[in-house]
Parts: structure tokens; C-alpha cells; sequence
């Protein structure tokens, strides 16, 4: 189920841990539920991880004359508390989840229907490391261009934060509602980082309008990580 590649002799280790796993090099394939898991020595693994969202908000403007500048998207999640096996890793430098060798791309759908989808390229050129290369303890990616969709991403051992917007962020909110909404970071050949949250609720009983309307969206707080990854829609 793990798409093979070219290691350079260096052979992939097998672990006996229950994990998610799937065809890497088809972001729409499968996932299943397996006993092994494929461990390359650089400490790259190839498998997806769910988080929950500690914040997931969508904000565009959705009243004539429209402005674009004034969508955005923020993002955060943590993973101190989860399992091992389900925590966000840093890939290392050189391995096939660097991104500033392999670039990245994040994608935003929504996972109630609508089926609507952006997908945005994060070149090589914009990432950044945290640290040294024998010691890297995050990535970075930034950028000033309001086309590029995206202004920075942040990842660290158990945490990641991403802020994007403004023209180059193309998916909108002139529905009535969103339901709910899925992201996934694909960072290099290899890594997956993934959430999917309904819109919050409150009140008695419970009730998203205040969250989930034009214009606004506001995801379900510390939402389960997602089992699978959400798909992406075929065209």
C-alpha cells in the first residue's frame, strides 16, 4: 500500500505498530488499516497523521463591492497529548518530506458536499528551517505575495499554525453554509498532515448559525482527528 521509491540502498525498516497508511505518490488512494508500517532510516514515515483542530476559521467578504483581500484562513493544532504513533513530526532535512527540497501544497475542501476545493503550491524557495541541519526542529514557510494564498505556515514537533488569505486564496463563503470543512498539508513526497471539523455549536439545542454562515466559518474546537484524510474531489 506504500508506494516504493528509490532509497539509494538504504532499505526500509518494518515496524509492528497499527497505523493509517496509503499510496503516497496518490494523494486519492485509500486508506486501510494495517500492522506494518514503513520506517525509511532518515526518520522519514510515510503515512498520514490526523489532527485535531485547536482553531480552524474561514472569513471572506461576501457584501458588494466584494474585496478579496479580506478572506482568510487560520490554523492551528496540537498534539502534546496524543499517542506517539499520532503526533506531528518534523521531517529531517534532505528526506523526502523536506519541503525545501520537495516543496509542499495545502489544500482546503469542503467535506459536507459541496465538494469545493483549492489547492495551493508552497515552492521549495519559500520554506525555511527552525534550527541547524543537524538538528532541524521545524520548517517555515513565508511570503509577502498576496497571490501566493498562503502568508506562513509554522511546523514543530507537535505543533502547526498556518495563516493564509487575502487574493490568492480562492476558496469562498457565499453559501449558505459550509457544513463542514478538511485540510490537508502535504509537505515533500511523503508527508500528510490532515484535519477535518464540523462548524461550532452552541446553545440549547445545539446550533452552528452563528458559526457557519456567509461569509463565516468557524470549525468545531479540539474536533476529533479525522480516520482518514478528506479526499480530494475528483474533477
Amino acid at each position: 500500500l506504500i508506494a516504493s521509491r528509490t532509497l539509494e540502498d538504504e532499505t526500509p525498516q518494518i515496524e509492528s505498530i497499527p497505523v493509517i497508511v496509503h499510496d503516497i505518490n496518490d494523494p486519492d488512494s485509500p486508506f486501510s488499516l494495517e500492522t506494518d508500517r514503513f520506517s525509511y532510516p532518515d526518520g522519514n514515515v510515510a503515512r498520514p497523521v490526523g489532527l485535531a483542530a485547536r482553531k480552524f476559521e474561514l472569513r471572506s467578504d461576501v457584501k458588494p463591492p466584494i474585496s478579496d483581500s479580506k478572506r482568510s484562513f487560520r490554523f492551528s493544532a496540537s498534539t502534546r497529548r496524543s499517542v506517539a504513533n499520532d503526533q506531528i513530526q518534523v521531517p529531517a532535512m534532505g528526506s523526502d518530506g523536506d519541503p525545501s527540497i520537495h516543496g509542499a501544497r495545502l489544500i482546503v475542501t469542503n467535506t459536507s458536499g459541496s465538494d469545493e476545493t483549492i489547492m495551493l503550491d508552497l515552492p521549495a524557495s519559500g520554506w525555511s528551517i527552525q534550527g541547524s541541519p543537524s538538528n532541524v526542529r521545524g520548517w517555515q514557510w513565508r511570503s509577502r505575495d498576496p497571490g501566493a494564498g498562503v502568508s506562513a505556515i509554522k511546523i514543530k514537533a507537535n505543533q502547526l499554525t498556518i495563516r493564509a488569505g487575502k487574493e490568492g486564496f480562492a476558496y469562498t463563503l457565499d453559501e449558505a453554509q459550509q457544513g463542514s470543512i478538511g485540510m490537508r498539508l502535504e509537505l515533500g513526497n511523503a508527508w500528510l498532515l490532515c484535519a477535518d471539523a464540523p462548524a461550532r455549536t452552541k446553545g440549547s439545542p445545539p446550533s452552528s448559525e452563528k458559526f457557519d454562515l456567509p461569509g463565516k466559518f468557524s470549525g468545531a474546537k479540539q474536533s476529533a482527528a479525522p480516520e482518514r484524510c478528506p479526499p480530494i474531489p475528483t474533477p
